[in-house]
């Protein structure tokens, strides 16, 4: 009896001890996260954050639905944008606006060019794979437990690829918030020195390489060479972020060049609105730390900690009965 009080108390200081160390971990990334995130990034940090983004698990899935929107193309699916009823992709039995939002996250997550149909094709062969994957480790315990991790890992696999597209429309609107008001106060800068918006708004990626200045280029690239109207290609850059306050600014730059207005003063007041709302946004994040750390704290710390305490009261009442 001794022994089993013993290793309870050992059990319960060990996971109080990993509960405490995981909190307190979390706790001091989160809020230097926040406070780099509120200070602003550097390029460096970008391109750690980029490189560790395409080696996890996202970026995998990420990938295997580009593979599905090849294959969909070749196969003779819907091509872009083509999202019909009576098409022969994974989509076809989904109404047109269930089709209108998977488009969406295509296009918010930078994948505008993969056809909708890959979402569903990529979340059948996934829930396939994973199904299979998950009995076959259930089997070496039990049938039931081969049924049960099986329907489990089905479920993770079909809601995988609507993940990843989540976590990339976030992850790209995060550094969209975070680089939106150095982009603004580069063309207002440019436009100050007497350039024209054309190449104010050049001046950015070529002196900046995140992301967000390689789709901004692009969109450059698409009006000078005539591909589009520079309204034209502004307004598809708007779009593939999920920013509204991107949007309006867009909006109103489009406004100010067509009437002929003076554009340096609009640009510096949005580059401050766009920074006070990422200010807010982070502190937000920080606001809600401690919340979130009741989790670990309810699942974790305190049932081990009564345990501990608890434990050996417990057995020594159970072996007087």
């Amino acid at each position: 009896m001794w022994l089993v009080a013993g290793g309870a108390v050992f059990a319960g200081a060990a996971a109080a001890a990993a509960g405490a160390a995981w909190a307190g971990r979390c706790a001091r990334e989160a809020r230097a996260r926040a406070m780099k995130a509120a200070a602003g990034a550097d390029a460096a940090e970008d391109a750690v954050a980029v490189a560790f983004a395409c080696e996890g698990v996202a970026a995998r899935v990420l990938g295997f639905i580009r593979a599905c929107g090849r294959h969909v193309r070749e196969s003779g699916g819907m091509e872009i944008g083509r999202s019909e009823p009576g098409s022969n992709g994974a989509l076809a039995g989904l109404g047109s606006r269930a089709r209108d939002k998977v488009r969406k996250a295509l296009v918010h997550a930078g994948m505008a060019d993969v056809p909708a149909n890959a979402c569903g094709e990529a979340a059948w062969r996934l829930a396939v794979m994973a199904a299979a994957a998950g009995a076959l480790v259930g089997f070496v315990v039990s049938p039931a437990m081969a049924a049960f991790l099986g329907m489990a890992a089905a479920i993770a696999g079909a809601w995988a690829p609507w993940w990843a597209l989540s976590r990339e429309r976030r992850g790209r609107a995060g550094a969209l918030a975070r680089e939106l008001p150095e982009m603004l106060e580069v063309i207002a800068l440019g436009m100050r020195s007497g350039l024209t918006f054309d190449r104010s708004f050049l001046l950015y990626p070529e002196y900046f390489g995140t992301p967000f200045a390689g789709a901004c280029a692009a969109a450059a690239d698409r009006w000078s060479l005539g591909l589009a109207t520079r309204e034209e290609a502004l307004t598809e850059l708007a779009a593939s972020y999920d920013s509204p306050l991107f949007a309006r600014t867009v909006s109103g730059i489009l406004q100010s060049l067509r009437r002929g207005t003076s554009l340096v003063q609009d640009l510096e007041l949005a580059a401050e609105e766009s920074r006070k709302q990422f200010r807010a946004a982070k502190e937000e994040v920080v606001a809600k730390a401690p919340v979130k750390m009741m989790l670990p704290i309810g699942t974790l710390i305190l049932p081990a900690m009564l345990l501990f305490v608890l434990g050996p009261v417990l057995l020594e009442l159970i072996g007087g009965f």
